[in-house]
């Protein structure tokens, strides 16, 4: 669990001549074995330095799976060795500033806890009429829920004002006040939350239409291009009379969303390996992960040559029929794969995903009846001469067996 342990901040303090000072929150925290946690830093100094750090681990005999990402999310192995660690986040502004945090190893039960919510921005400001996204992030142990539920403190504010469960803030034409506070609440843990400072400003635009003379405050705001994850989209504000363009606003990047994708399957014999990717535009940020090996199994690898031949050290192949046992894989690999593009294979002339120059048929697959026969289809195109040459297509027979 990570139960905050107020031991002060350590930080490298500020020598003549250095201007830099970064802390990192919390300073000192538990963690089980298989947790992750996420750290933020700040960095203070003259001129208004920027708040971003790089985030590493001190210890260089820690445990290879236990990692810290480039946005602070600390992840534990299950297997660490060492009984404490020292998270470190360097100024890249000054790379000989850093502060440290002190998390200490244990084997409590790993149960979500939050430490605190972040609203971004912080401060902005917003001319009546006009709508302006913010985004939360809740920190804490063991993965908290990233879910929020997002509200406006001021409850004589304008009834048009309003804020949606995304974040996206719209300031009535008629508001009245002249500053909001936004609030996002953990919805795991309503006693946190965040907040962040809207200066409103006077309509950019009058009050009617200068086309038809309708009212400007019951104008409605239509996506013209939709923000994408790193680049911003366009609205319009169209009259509710006759539909012309009244105003126009930025809809801000909508961020990358990133989780864990499986780009090497784990085998019996091998460790897989999963790659922390956008889910929206697959964009990777170069965190990755291992997948340990799938206990209690047999691996097998199988070459399959271009007449559909299979060949293995340690397989057993009956008549061209593939046995494999229930608690065994077999890795299909396609002999020459060099000489072929657009590599596909079928399970029942049902095609799977990842395909490649190898494939693996898992014997535990309930799917698989015992002493059935199965079929797998790989078909190709060569890009080797002769030019012409027809399309690689070979099934191969298994079944399995107890």
């Amino acid at each position: 669990m990570g139960c905050k342990e107020d031991s002060g901040p350590n930080t490298k303090p500020v020598v003549p001549g250095e201007t830099i000072s970064v802390t990192v929150s919390p300073a000192a925290t538990r963690l089980g074995r298989g947790g992750t946690y996420f750290f933020s830093a700040t960095v203070t100094g003259a001129n208004n330095p920027a708040q971003t750090v790089t985030w590493s681990i001190v210890q260089k005999n820690k445990h290879a799976q236990t990692t810290i990402n480039a946005n602070g999310l600390l992840t534990l192995s299950a297997e660490e060795p060492l009984n404490s660690l020292t998270i470190r986040a360097t100024s890249t502004v000054e790379t000989a500033r850093y502060g440290e945090a002190i998390v200490t190893v244990t084997n409590e039960e790993l149960i979500p806890s939050v430490n605190g919510v972040t609203v971004s921005p912080p401060s902005a400001q917003v001319a009546k009429g006009r709508t302006h996204s913010f985004s939360a992030i809740v920190t804490g142990a063991n993965s908290p829920s990233q879910e929020v539920i997002w509200s406006i403190v001021q409850t004589n504010k304008h009834e048009h004002t309003t804020i949606n469960s995304s974040g996206l803030l719209i300031v009535d034409f008629a508001e009245t006040l002249t500053s909001l506070t936004v609030r996002a609440t953990s919805a795991a843990d309503s006693a946190k939350f965040g907040e962040a400072t809207v200066t409103v400003t006077a309509s950019v635009i009058g009050a009617n239409c200068p086309e038809c003379g309708a009212e400007v405050n019951t104008a409605l705001w239509h996506n013209a291009q939709e923000a994408v994850c790193v680049e911003a989209g366009t609205k319009e504000l169209r009259c509710s009379g006759c539909h012309a363009v009244l105003d126009t606003d930025t809809i801000e990047p909508l961020g990358h969303e990133w989780g864990w994708e499986i780009t090497i399957p784990a085998t019996p014999v091998q460790e897989g390996k999963e790659e922390e990717k956008c889910l929206r535009c697959g964009a990777a940020n170069g965190n990755s992960r291992s997948i340990p090996k799938i206990p209690g199994g047999v691996g097998l690898t199988i070459t399959v040559n271009s007449d559909g031949k299979m060949t293995s050290p340690n397989a057993t192949i009956t008549g061209g029929v593939l046995i494999l046992k229930r608690n065994a894989t077999a890795t299909l690999v396609l002999e020459n794969a060099v000489e072929y593009t657009n590599i596909q294979w079928r399970v029942q002339n049902t095609a799977v995903s990842g395909s490649g120059s190898s494939f693996m048929i898992n014997g535990n697959n309930a799917a698989f009846l015992i002493g059935r026969d199965y079929f797998v289809t790989v078909e190709a195109l060569r890009n080797l001469a002769p030019v012409g040459a027809a399309p690689y297509n070979v099934t191969i027979i298994f079944k399995v067996e107890e």
